[in-house]
């Protein structure tokens, strides 16, 4: 028997902004260096790229926090494992060919309790996500002890 691994979308989203609570960050010890695809007034790195600065085109350096635009996370993730130093926060879409290859790429996945409640540009906390979340980290292993959930790998 084998399992073949797909990437049909579920619905479309209403939006492409999920900001990462705050306590996400706090947790991994906040010291990241880089935001590609923040926001200005949320504060989840030392320099954050936010629209209309394309992030994708952009250097990157440091320890990376990504929380991509999850219309486009394939791409965000395939440049942060080049880059190799960072964590990235995308739903639990385990059964995907996308997240499959970046299980094998990352130096740990933890998958997060439950479902985040996101901020919303006004930094409200916003309804529940839907869906469950997880971490995928390039070049090293972030301490999991301040997070609920279980690393995986």
């Amino acid at each position: 028997m084998s399992f073949t691994a797909t990437d049909i979308p579920q619905g479309a989203s209403k939006t492409d902004t999920w900001l990462t609570p705050l306590w996400i960050i706090e947790a991994l010890g906040g010291d990241f260096d880089l935001d590609p695809c923040g926001f200005h007034k949320h504060r989840t790195a030392s320099l954050i790229y936010q629209l209309p600065m394309d992030g994708l085109e952009h250097p990157w350096h440091g320890k990376v926090w990504l929380n991509p635009p999850y219309s486009d996370a394939k791409t965000w993730l395939n440049k942060l494992a080049v880059h190799g130093h960072g964590t990235a926060l995308v739903f639990n879409r385990a059964d995907t060919k996308t997240m499959q290859e970046h299980f094998r790429k990352a130096s740990s996945v933890f998958f997060i309790e439950g479902r985040i409640r996101f901020l919303k540009e006004d930094l409200s906390q916003g309804g529940n996500a839907g869906t469950g979340s997880m971490l995928l980290s390039y070049g090293y292993t972030p301490d999991y002890l301040k997070l609920k959930g279980w690393k995986a790998k």
